[in-house]
């Protein structure tokens, strides 16, 4: 069975104004291809009732080695959206808030799962003689996330409509 070690648990970032969604998403994206993360969107889902509430749900990936996999999830909520034009140019207004968590995947490919020896021998394996560089892994995944936190953070800060 694959396993999680958690790095970072949710970091938000709070933003109650006009953003420019299309920008968000290219920064984002941008700034994943960059450090050769896989995107995937898992989630988009606007409420049908109102479509004022909307959500979405990244899984970025990032494969170290045969063994362990970098994920970022990012989770976008937006609530109280409307569409609104200001200098000739649509954006959306409303209350966002975007999450951030991290965790390391170990056996992402379920190798060491078939035979009750191997799960054994991959316990000695993560705690003997892979663990300072499963330390450094998570290191590394732990400033790739806040890298990306601060530079939205950054952006949107900077971003005035």
């Amino acid at each position: 069975m694959t396993e999680f070690d958690y790095i970072v648990f949710p970091i938000r970032i709070y933003h109650d104004d006009v953003l420019d969604t299309a920008e968000v998403y290219r920064l984002l994206q941008e700034w994943l291809a960059l450090r050769d993360y896989t995107l995937y969107e898992k989630e988009y889902h606007v409420d049908a009732r109102t479509e004022h509430n909307v959500s979405v749900y990244w899984r970025a990936e990032k494969k170290v080695d045969d063994y362990t996999q970098f994920v970022i999830e990012v989770r976008i909520k937006g609530n109280n959206i409307e569409e609104v034009t200001v200098k000739n140019k649509k954006y959306i207004r409303g209350i966002f808030n975007v999450s951030f968590e991290s965790f390391l995947e170990t056996d992402y490919e379920q190798r060491w799962e078939h035979k009750p020896l191997l799960k054994i021998w991959r316990g000695l394996y993560d705690r003997l003689f892979i663990k300072d560089k499963m330390d450094r892994f998570s290191e590394e995944l732990r400033n790739d996330t806040y890298n990306i936190y601060d530079e939205l953070k950054a952006f949107l800060s900077l971003k005035k409509f």
